[in-house]
């Protein structure tokens, strides 16, 4: 079994705030009075934002699996102008199961539409293997193609999204296996971004008697083009709520 001394200078680690992304770090000292010095994560260039005394989920990785133990942010200080966070452990090591990705539980504006089985012959295997060669279609491009053909249209809200996909309410008993176009606004209701459009295909369908509505799962087909920018929106949202629940604790 791993155990927290196991870890050493050079190391890379995951820090996670409940359940945000992963950020990853470098251990810069370990086993000083037990805690661990990492540099301070951070995201397309801006320093992730922890606070003293937060709880954080420090995973790291062995060739026999991943493990994880809490952590508590004890201090900042700063070495040859790069930021640094120590950190005190306060659990033991657990060995970890590997999970999908991330899901921010977010309600967001979203339009679906059915793309039939029968497709034109220069389309009929588009949703399987978006995008085609990029000298032949862009992703953008092939979304176009298949809406033209989309049917049933129907005004939904999110539940949640990742980067692998979203989960949506829905009025219609979709099938396992359907592919949809979908369009979402993020930062529904005050985006000013038009939606990002993207084939999807149904990976889980469960009715809610108590709102009769279906909660359907789907999923991104083929080469998702926007990855980058519901990454982007997801720190974003993630890191607005630590600021918020910063607020709420100071008053």
């Amino acid at each position: 079994m791993a155990k927290r001394h196991d870890i050493v200078p050079g190391d890379r680690v995951d820090l996670q705030y409940k359940n945000s992304p992963e950020y990853r770090a470098l251990v810069e000292e370990a086993g000083k009075k037990g805690n661990i010095v990492v540099t301070s994560p951070t995201y397309r260039g801006v320093p992730v934002v922890f606070h003293r005394d937060q709880i954080l989920r420090l995973s790291f990785y062995r060739d026999n699996g991943k493990y994880s133990m809490d952590v508590k942010v004890r201090g900042f200080s700063m070495s040859n102008e790069i930021r640094l966070v120590e950190l005190e452990c306060v659990s033991d090591v657990t060995k970890v199961q590997r999970r999908g990705y991330y899901r921010l539980p977010v309600v967001l504006r979203t339009e679906v539409r059915r793309l039939p089985v029968a497709l034109p012959t220069e389309l009929h295997r588009l949703p399987e293997v978006l995008p085609m060669l990029d000298d032949v279609m862009s992703y953008e491009e092939a979304v176009d193609a298949l809406e033209e053909y989309a049917v049933d249209e129907e005004n939904s809200t999110t539940r949640d999204i990742s980067i692998s996909g979203i989960s949506v309410k829905s009025k219609t008993n979709f099938v396992i296996g359907d592919k949809l176009v979908i369009k979402v606004h993020l930062g529904w209701p005050d985006a000013t971004e038009p939606p990002i459009a993207a084939v999807v295909e149904v990976r889980r369908v469960e009715y809610d008697p108590t709102g009769g509505i279906y909660n359907v799962g789907l999923e991104f087909a083929g080469a998702f083009a926007k990855r980058d920018v519901i990454t982007r929106y997801i720190y974003e949202q993630q890191q607005k709520r630590i600021r918020q629940e910063k607020l709420i604790k100071d008053e």
